[in-house]
């Protein structure tokens, strides 16, 4: 009996753990989702060598006001600037340029900024259409403000 209380208890205290981060989904799993609950996106443009990158998901991505506030009002997808991946969006594929060292839809994305920095937060509306771009490490509680203003 002992056991099973202490199985029951880690397997809530995994749940709640869980419970407490950005629940990120990619492209594929996007249209399905808009045609249920339609929300804008935080799209997240990284790399595996950025140092702001790194503090952004250990730090700002860990606060759980953040956490909560982008679970309850945004999809979040993560784009890797680096990723050899196919990507679909909008009925278009997205490949890696090997000529860039970047992957085309962050490119694209990125476009109107003149120059990729990272990491990226772009804030895209219902329509996907651009609102913001955000560019370099962001501190949780002037994200969500930023955010808050846009919603």
């Amino acid at each position: 009996m002992k056991r099973i209380g202490i199985i029951i208890a880690a397997i809530c205290f995994s749940l709640k753990i869980n419970a407490q981060e950005i629940q990120w989904i990619n492209f594929d799993q996007l249209s399905e989702l808009q045609q249920t609950d339609n929300r804008p996106l935080l799209i997240f443009i990284h790399t595996k060598w950025c140092r702001y990158c790194k503090m952004q998901k250990e730090i700002s991505f860990k606060n759980l006001q953040l956490i909560e506030f982008l679970n309850r009002n945004y999809y979040c997808i993560e784009l890797d600037a680096e990723s050899k991946s196919s990507i679909k969006l909008l009925n278009k594929n997205y490949l890696y340029n090997p000529l860039q060292g970047y992957h085309q839809l962050a490119l694209t994305l990125t476009k109107d900024s003149n120059q990729i920095i990272f990491p990226t937060l772009l804030v895209l509306d219902k329509s996907y259409k651009i609102k913001s771009v955000l560019q370099s490490y962001q501190e949780p509680q002037s994200l969500i403000e930023h955010l808050k203003i846009l919603n």
